[in-house]
């Protein structure tokens, strides 16, 4: 995904990840981007945003370096 925040008004474009689906934190970011944010900012601002509004689906993720992903089950 990508934002371009000085094209009026600011274009944000998004691919669907492999199931298909797009991501809501991956939208956040991009419009944290499209309202100003630098990246530190743009990671925090979507991170929280999700977290706040989605705390299941936040639970269910963890983190890897600045990213969220999906939690992978062990199988032992």
């Amino acid at each position: 995904a990508c934002c371009f925040p000085t094209s009026k008004p600011a274009v944000i474009m998004m691919e669907p990840e492999k199931d298909g689906r797009y991501s809501v934190v991956c939208y956040l970011h991009e419009l944290a981007h499209a309202i100003g944010k630098d990246e530190r900012g743009a990671c925090k601002w979507s991170i929280n945003l999700f977290k706040r509004m989605f705390p299941n689906s936040y639970n269910a993720l963890e983190h890897d370096g600045h990213l969220l992903k999906k939690r992978v089950e062990k199988v032992e």
